[in-house]
């Protein structure tokens, strides 16, 4: 009971926290697994399947191999990615590797093990493994140059999706799941405009719907 009530403090926190998010060119599908079409806020359901889904497609303006070398830095997650608290790199041997990363809202931390699938400059994909706290986590990125030829751009199609151990925690995230997630990309691009500078992206382009 006791982890419940520091779980839902928590919980309450990271919304107080959560900035508004604006942008362009994105289109992202968010749904529980069974259930489409659920709205922003679903009441709490007691059983039956509980992964949660977010994808999200965007048009930036840095060359894929600039998108894929933020996105495959797993060791620099722990400077930028919400709520990862450490991050290191532990094995990598031609497209696979292991890391070890920690997330969470303090006081309340999880240690897992990440299995990386990295093939350069097109994806990177992160598996968990050896978690008590996650049942499920996987994350993917695909990353391709954009379809007019356009050097400084890169279409990114994003994807998470994750489910709890516990039925509590699982019905707890889906109160701020879609903004955890928004804020995970726009993460990445804050990175790619440190590392790189200002995005060559110019200020319309078309919505990008298909990847």
């Amino acid at each position: 009971m006791a982890r419940r009530l520091m779980w839902t403090r928590c919980a309450c926190r990271a919304l107080r926290s959560v900035p508004s998010y604006s942008s362009v060119q994105v289109v992202h599908t968010r749904h529980a697994m069974g259930f489409p079409g659920l709205p922003s806020f679903p009441s709490f359901l007691p059983g039956g399947q509980r992964e949660l889904q977010f994808s999200e497609h965007k048009v930036l303006g840095y060359t894929p191999e600039q998108v894929y070398a933020v996105v495959s830095d797993v060791d620099s997650y722990c400077h930028f990615v919400p709520w990862c608290r450490a991050s290191k790199v532990l094995s990598k041997s031609g497209t696979r590797g292991k890391a070890d990363l920690v997330v969470g809202f303090p006081p309340v931390l999880e240690r897992y093990t990440s299995c990386l699938t990295l093939e350069e400059p097109k994806l990177v994909k992160a598996v968990s493994a050896d978690t008590s706290l996650f049942k499920s986590l996987e994350s993917t990125w695909h990353i391709r140059a954009a379809p007019d030829g356009t050097k400084m751009h890169a279409h990114i199609h994003f994807e998470i999706s994750f489910e709890f151990v516990s039925a509590f925690h699982s019905n707890l995230s889906r109160l701020f799941f879609d903004e955890v997630a928004k804020q995970m990309v726009s993460a990445f691009e804050k990175r790619l405009a440190r590392v790189y500078g200002p995005s060559l992206l110019p200020q319309r382009l078309p919505n990008t719907r298909h990847f």
